[in-house]
């Protein structure tokens, strides 16, 4: 999940040329091979989110530093989602998993 803030000149020229972005939006996204579920305008903090995927983090970067080079979006913030199934397996892995990794305070 992706969620931005949009400058105050791309505010300024949507208003002027209004536009659902998400055709602009999906082409950015799968230049990096990586693909749109879903994009939001949003009220709030933020103000888009898009959900998607890429094959590996260097590519959601670089498709985010295009974004930000453009000058239209700041402030992105990024959450990596997990399914459920996938969370149980990670959490299945923590279970089974042994080391010698200690908090710094008990």
């Amino acid at each position: 999940m992706v969620q931005w803030q949009f400058s105050t000149d791309n505010f300024r020229n949507l208003v002027q040329n209004p536009d659902s972005r998400i055709d602009t939006v999906r082409k950015g996204i799968e230049s990096f091979e990586g693909k749109l579920h879903h994009y939001f305008f949003a009220f709030g903090e933020h103000d888009g989110v898009v959900l998607c995927e890429f094959p590996d983090h260097e590519r959601c970067v670089g498709f985010l530093a295009m974004v930000a080079a453009k000058g239209g979006a700041t402030n992105f913030k990024t959450t990596v989602l997990l399914t459920p199934e996938e969370g149980r397996r990670a959490f299945e892995r923590a279970g089974q998993t042994q080391t010698t990794y200690r908090p710094a305070v008990s």
